[in-house]
């Protein structure tokens, strides 16, 4: 449900329930707590709506964040989850969002540029895509003008 949310409605919580959906198996009191202020957020954010202002001057723009081991604790030390960073990013066409995502990287990063080269090749991977759809859409809108003013 968390999942639907945040790819959805609500993607300002998409690492919280990341962060929930790695403890399927062994759920705490911590995890039944957070996910408790998850709901009651979007309880009291309910009359809060996204609001796109579109601008087709600005095309694509792509916002790219890392976090180098940012969830690591000397009490989990051993762990190689605590070590992995924490990729963030969301792709804009026309001043719009229209990719967003927020995972734990599959590599172990050696120094924060790292994990921001890592972060940004996932980016750029996802802004080449969109680059060349809308490219595509732009000539066919484009042919179908011609078609119906040289019909």
């Amino acid at each position: 449900m968390l999942s639907y949310l945040c790819n959805s409605v609500h993607p300002e919580i998409q690492k919280a329930a990341h962060q929930m959906a790695r403890f399927p198996v062994n759920p705490m009191r911590s995890h039944e707590l957070a996910i408790n202020r998850i709901g009651q957020y979007l309880v009291t954010s309910s009359d809060r709506k996204m609001a796109y202002t579109v601008n087709k001057t600005t095309g694509l723009k792509v916002c790219v964040d890392a976090d180098f081991a940012g969830g690591w604790s000397a009490a989990d030390a051993n762990s190689a989850d605590s070590v992995l960073p924490h990729t963030g990013f969301v792709i804009c066409y026309a001043n719009c969002p229209v990719i967003w995502c927020s995972k734990l990287q599959t590599k172990i990063a050696l120094s924060t540029a790292e994990a921001e080269y890592i972060a940004l090749s996932h980016a750029l991977r996802e802004a080449i895509l969109i680059q060349n759809l809308t490219k595509d859409i732009d000539c066919v809108s484009l042919c179908t003008f011609y078609q119906l003013i040289f019909a």
